[in-house]
């Protein structure tokens, strides 16, 4: 952690929701969607690359 933010990735895996890593990480839905480009944090789907 440097200045209160959480610094790294997370990797995401089938079944994970916004919410359940907000709240893993200690931070809200929205700040997630925001720093991640999401505009619609209740409509959203993984691609695989």
């Amino acid at each position: 952690m440097v200045d209160g933010k959480v610094e790294g990735t997370h990797t995401i895996e089938s079944g994970d929701t916004l919410s359940q890593t907000a709240e893993k990480y200690g931070t809200t839905v929205e700040a997630l969607a925001e720093l991640n480009g999401i505009e619609n944090p209740d409509s959203f789907m993984l691609a695989r690359l």
